[in-house]
């Protein structure tokens, strides 16, 4: 069996230090949306794992970064990806502050795993916020609904392979068209159908990201 995943492997000391490294790529102006590593400028969880020395002396290597928070931090890959998507999601302003308000949000000595399946339960069932609202009809929120309530379950019980298997399947038969399924179906691909189907304006998709990056920091805070 798989030991835990402790946040910042129970120590303090490497929480800071990641604060400290992040506010000076906040000075520097390091922080850019739309690559991992470009012209000594990276993205969110790039502007984490490196100092800004790395950028300087270009040691920078992106290879697995989102697994590299695991095995560094204590943070649950998936959380690492969720961090990325929303930073790439949202406004430059807003972008600028975000790495810093994720990392300062993880509280230290805690293992995660459960933070993103309260998250996804949340993106897909809130009526306010959650993709279920976009249900065209009972069979369609009964869907989206089974695989929230899968994600609540995993957090107290073993939610077998058959068992996803079957509320995804029924997600998808359950859906209008593809896209929708994978909005029901797989949670991963949630964020991007629930901004299009509130609107197609690009302010509206990223003031969507924005309110789920709100809901992880809480969810985030509510762990310690």
């Amino acid at each position: 069996m798989n030991k835990p995943l402790i946040s910042f492997h129970g120590k303090q000391e490497i929480k800071d230090a990641k604060i400290a490294d992040i506010k000076r790529h906040q000075v520097l102006d390091n922080l850019r949306q739309g690559s991992y590593w470009e012209n000594q400028k990276g993205c969110a969880v790039t502007c984490t794992m490196f100092s800004p020395e790395d950028f300087e002396k270009q040691t920078v290597n992106t290879s697995d970064i989102h697994g590299r928070y695991e095995t560094q931090l204590g943070i649950p890959r998936i959380l690492a990806r969720l961090e990325d998507r929303f930073f790439e999601g949202m406004t430059v302003e807003n972008s600028k502050e975000w790495p810093l308000r994720f990392i300062e949000a993880v509280p230290v000595g805690v293992n995660l795993e459960n933070v993103w399946r309260r998250f996804m339960a949340w993106m897909l069932a809130d009526n306010a916020e959650g993709v279920i609202k976009f249900a065209k009809n009972d069979k369609q929120r009964k869907a989206i609904q089974d695989v929230a309530d899968a994600f609540t379950r995993s957090i107290t019980e073993t939610v077998t392979y058959d068992e996803w298997a079957q509320v995804r399947n029924d997600a998808a038969a359950a859906a209008a068209d593809a896209a929708y399924a994978a909005a029901a179906a797989d949670a991963a691909y949630a964020a991007d159908a629930a901004a299009d189907a509130d609107a197609a304006r690009t302010s509206a998709r990223k003031a969507h990201f924005f309110k789920m990056s709100e809901k992880l920091l809480e969810l985030l805070r509510e762990a310690a």
